[in-house]
C-alpha cells in the first residue's frame, strides 16, 4: 500500500511540474537582454546548427530548441521575434541573447545591454529556419533562371521567339 502511494504521489509530482512548466512559457519574463559577438559567427550552438548572425536567432535558459519569442524592450517597445536555438545567457539577471540580426532590430547594439520582457509566440517552430532569416541589409533579388529554347510565347505549335537584343 505504501509504494502505491509513493507512485500516486511522484506522478502527482511530475503532472504537476509539467504543468508549472507550460504556465512558466506562457508568462512573459523579464530581465537583462545582451547580443552574441562577431567571435561566434560560425560557431557550433547548443541545438547543434551554426550561429549566423544574419538569422533572427536567441539563446535561452531552458525554452525548447524552435521556440519562437518575441523580445521586447521596455524603454522603447521595439520588439524582435527570435527562434531559440542555444542555451544562455549565464550571467544572473540576463534573460536573453540575441543574435547581431535580431539586437540590431530592437536597437541594442549601441546599449549592449537592456532591459526586456520575453514572450513565447509559438511553442516550437513549424516553420523552416530559413523563414526567420530575415536580414536588415537590403535583401537580394532572386530571379530564376530562364531557358532559352522556352523563351517568348507558343501560338498553335510554333514557338515565337523573341529577337537577341543588340
Amino acid at each position: 500500500m505504501n509504494s502505491r502511494k509513493n507512485y500516486l504521489l511522484l506522478l502527482l509530482a511530475v503532472l504537476l511540474s509539467a504543468f508549472s512548466t507550460q504556465l512558466f512559457a506562457a508568462s512573459p519574463e523579464f530581465g537583462k537582454a545582451t547580443y552574441y559577438s562577431d567571435k561566434f559567427q560560425g560557431r557550433k550552438t547548443s541545438s547543434g546548427e551554426l550561429y549566423n548572425k544574419e538569422l533572427l536567432t536567441c539563446a535561452h535558459k531552458t525554452l525548447k530548441f524552435g521556440t519562437l519569442v518575441r523580445v521586447t524592450r521596455l524603454d522603447n517597445g521595439l520588439s524582435v521575434v527570435a527562434r531559440v536555438n542555444d542555451r544562455g545567457p549565464k550571467r544572473e539577471g540576463h534573460v536573453v541573447d540575441l543574435s547581431y540580426t535580431a539586437a540590431l532590430q530592437i536597437d541594442l547594439i549601441k546599449a549592449g545591454v537592456l532591459q526586456v520582457k520575453v514572450e513565447v509566440v509559438e511553442a516550437e517552430a513549424t516553420v523552416a529556419k530559413e523563414t526567420i532569416a530575415t536580414s536588415v541589409k537590403e535583401k537580394k533579388e532572386v530571379t530564376p533562371p530562364t531557358m532559352p529554347d522556352l523563351v517568348g510565347k507558343t501560338a498553335g505549335s510554333k514557338a515565337v521567339t523573341k529577337a537577341p537584343a543588340t
